[in-house]
């Protein structure tokens, strides 16, 4: 768990340090899109550790029906510590809309999760 934990901290911490220049609203929303994927990974992370009660299963395809909570881990890892460098590497004028689109998907998946009844719980 502390692995885990650090691995968060780590991507998290990652530095909006770009190439070019962010807006003040570019940072805000980075650190949104962040909070929306850690959201998403704590849900699905509940839902596989409690061997998806009730029929219920993950929907998204690239971890499959049932995925381990190793691998679910690894998957939202590598999103968490690439979401900046994704962004850094768009025009200035795509970055909102790309944080945007992830904090409405990861924001949407974690909703959907906990009206399953998986929790908010790493």
């Amino acid at each position: 768990m502390k692995k885990t934990f650090l691995a968060i901290l780590c991507a998290i911490s990652t530095a909006v340090n770009a190439e070019t220049e962010w807006t003040d609203t570019n940072e805000k929303l980075y650190i949104a899109s962040q909070v929306a994927i850690l959201a998403d990974w704590s849900t699905t992370r509940n839902g596989s550790r409690n061997n998806f009660p009730n029929g219920t299963y993950e929907t998204n395809p690239l971890l499959g029906r049932y995925p381990s909570v190793g691998k679910i881990d690894l998957y939202f890892i590598g999103l968490l510590a690439t979401n900046h460098l994704v962004a850094d590497a768009l025009p200035d004028n795509l970055r909102d809309y790309y944080f945007t689109l992830r904090i409405i998907t990861h924001g949407g998946a974690s909703i959907h999760n906990v009206e399953l009844g998986w929790k908010l719980n790493f």
